[in-house]
């Protein structure tokens, strides 16, 4: 999935939608969030168990390479934070401001 999706529902609420939709069993408070290859706004992402996952930034996984964004906690309160600045910022703009702060800021 796409992160600007991933944005949407949670900036919506609508996280349990994102689980059902997308067959994910894992509780919120332990999900971490992976780029399939490396962290950029076109790449897929991928929802896991920080419990089952190194805790690495980069780790492969069947010959697949995943870089780590954040913890879907972390991920709620960045929205938050940003769509308390500018309540008018699109979802794309705010994965980009997301994307920066996690790479410098992080």
């Amino acid at each position: 999935m796409k992160l600007v999706a991933i944005i949407k529902s949670v900036r919506e609420n609508k996280i349990d939608k994102l689980f059902l939709d997308n067959s994910i069993n894992i509780e919120y408070d332990l999900v971490d969030i992976y780029a399939v290859g490396s962290l950029e706004l076109e790449a897929d992402y991928r929802l896991f168990n920080g419990e089952e996952v190194p805790g690495t930034r980069i780790f492969v996984n069947e010959g697949v390479t995943y870089e780590n964004l954040c913890p879907l906690s972390m991920l709620d309160d960045l929205v938050n934070d940003f769509v308390n600045q500018n309540s008018a910022i699109s979802n794309s703009d705010l994965a980009l401001r997301i994307l920066e702060y996690i790479e410098n800021d992080a």
